[in-house]
């Protein structure tokens, strides 16, 4: 992770929206793409990936600097992806 990414992550862990909005310029496109290949739906997948944006910036503070940034809003964007799959299952099930 670069000094500036690291820089940006500490003010988004302190609440600064500006600072993780530069986070996640870079990531928007590649987690949409990720939301569309899991999902096949451009419009739903637009609205999982703002899920995953909202999800992430809410639990940012949980964001260790293990990984890479990327690394983990890829994965914040995947769990989203697969609980609105499992939501979908859940409710054919009981149709």
């Amino acid at each position: 992770m670069s000094d500036n990414e690291k820089i940006l992550v500490e003010k988004a862990k302190s609440g600064d929206i500006d600072a993780f909005e530069e986070l996640i310029e870079g990531h928007q496109k590649k987690v949409f793409n990720i939301a569309l290949r899991m999902i096949g739906d451009y419009d739903e997948a637009s609205e999982l990936a703002q899920e995953a944006f909202l999800r992430a910036f809410k639990s940012i503070k949980s964001f260790k600097g293990d990984s890479l940034f990327s690394t983990w809003i890829y994965k914040v964007t995947t769990n989203v992806c697969l609980d609105e799959i499992r939501r979908k299952k859940k409710k054919s099930l009981f149709l």
